[in-house]
């Protein structure tokens, strides 16, 4: 928000009164139940440690466990707006605020069951969709998918009603991760991903204890 004030305390409000809308994903946020360690296990979101040149922030969204009986959609998404929250009260590594955000958003594993699931859940995914869009400190630059499945028109199909033009207009498929090298340096890509950045899994490690550390 360019350090405008009055843009800043209208983001802060619009933050809080979706809190309150959607107690689901924002209450019960203990990262130490059950349920929250199940989503460790099975999703993983996590910031890379270095920015592009235009200072845009990577983070990368993934499934780690396929299996669509441990996919709790509820849970996937409490999970991911409290690592937002711990995100954006973390100091960057170079002391400054990043002026973008990129996702990289691996499908890999992500089925017709992980779709439904998503689906039957349609008041969360609303919630969550308009959190992240409308309610997060942050401005999103771009979105890559990668390892699409081949049901991804379904998934679009479903997710697009609740997707703003920009971030509709920031979405990149890539079938290869080839063509992602063509928007990303390979060299701020975890090794997972064919790049030389260090191990995604090492760097998740860490995250998730800061994670809870702001318990």
């Amino acid at each position: 928000y360019d350090f405008n004030v009055e843009k800043a305390k209208e983001l802060l409000l619009i933050n809080l009164e979706m809190r309150k809308k959607n107690p689901v994903i924002f209450d019960k946020r203990d990262v130490l139940n059950d349920s929250f360690q199940q989503a460790f296990r099975t999703f993983q979101i996590c910031p890379l440690p270095k920015t592009t040149a235009e200072n845009h922030k990577i983070s990368i969204f993934r499934l780690v466990d396929s299996n669509p009986d441990n996919y709790v959609y509820t849970d996937i998404c409490r999970m991911v707006v409290s690592m937002l929250d711990v995100r954006f009260v973390t100091e960057e590594t170079n002391g400054e605020l990043v002026d973008g955000e990129i996702g990289v958003i691996d499908l890999k594993g992500f089925g017709f069951k992980h779709l439904m699931k998503s689906a039957s859940n349609l008041s969360v995914f609303r919630g969550y969709m308009k959190y992240v869009q409308e309610g997060a400190p942050f401005k999103i630059v771009q979105n890559h998918f990668v390892n699409p499945p081949p049901m991804i028109d379904k998934f679009m199909a479903f997710a697009k009603p609740f997707m703003k033009k920009e971030v509709i207009e920031s979405i990149k498929f890539h079938s290869s991760l080839e063509s992602l090298y063509d928007y990303l340096p390979r060299d701020l890509l975890p090794n997972e991903f064919g790049g030389s950045a260090g191990f995604l899994d090492d760097f998740n490690d860490e995250w998730v204890k800061t994670v809870i550390s702001k318990r």
